[in-house]
C-alpha cells in the first residue's frame, strides 16, 4: 500500500514481550516521533494504538486487538503506513523521504541535476539519490551540501561547489 493519502512509517521487526507488543523499525531520524499515534495502518486495514513508546532505534506498539505473542508475531515483516493528515508533525527542516522523492535537485546556479528517486539510510548520514538521463547522482545529506528545500514546490537546491567535492557520478 503507498498511495497520495498514505506513506510508509516503518516495518514491524518481531514481537516483544507476551502482550502482543511489536518491536517496530521506524522509518525516521528518531523512534519518538511515533509516540502520540492513534492509527495505523497495517494489511491496508486501520488500525488502532494503545500505546507506543521508543528507545533511541525502535519503536514498541500496542495494537487495539493484538493480544498474545502469536498474533504479535504474525506481523513480523509487515509494512506500517500512515495517513498523511494524521502524521506526527516534524521538526523544521526534518521531512519524510515520501515527500522528498519525487523532487527536482537543482544547483545553485539553476543547472537541473535530475529527481530524486531515493533515499539511502546505511551510514553516518542519508545519502540522496538522483536520477537523469545520464545515469545516478549519489549526494551525502549535509548541512553544507543543501541550500534549500522546497517541499511544497517539489524542490531541492544543491549548492554547486560543495556539491562537485562530495558527489558522487555512476554515469
Amino acid at each position: 500500500m503507498n498511495g497520495k493519502s498514505t506513506f510508509l512509517l516503518g516495518v514491524v521487526v518481531k514481537a516483544q514481550g507476551i502482550k502482543g507488543e511489536v518491536k517496530v523499525k521506524p522509518y525516521t531520524d528518531t523512534p519518538d516521533v511515533l509516540c502520540g499515534l492513534k492509527h495505523l495502518i497495517l494489511k491496508n486495514e486501520k488500525v488502532n494504538i494503545q500505546n507506543v513508546r521508543a528507545d533511541k532505534t525502535m519503536a514498541y506498539i500496542k495494537i487495539t486487538g493484538i493480544d498474545d505473542r502469536d498474533a504479535a508475531e504474525s506481523l513480523r515483516g509487515v509494512e506500517i503506513y500512515i495517513e498523511k493528515e494524521n502524521a506526527p508533525k516534524l521538526p523544521a527542516n526534518r521531512y519524510y523521504i515520501d515527500d522528498l522523492i519525487g523532487c527536482m535537485v537543482l544547483d545553485d546556479s539553476g543547472e537541473q541535476l535530475g529527481r530524486l528517486t531515493n533515499v539511502l539510510q546505511n551510514g553516518a548520514n542519508d545519502v540522496y539519490v538522483i536520477e537523469n538521463e545520464k545515469g545516478e547522482i549519489l549526494v551525502p545529506v549535509l548541512k553544507s551540501v543543501i541550500k534549500e528545500i522546497e517541499i511544497d514546490k517539489k524542490k531541492i537546491i544543491l549548492i554547486k561547489q560543495r556539491l562537485m567535492e562530495v558527489a558522487l557520478y555512476e554515469y
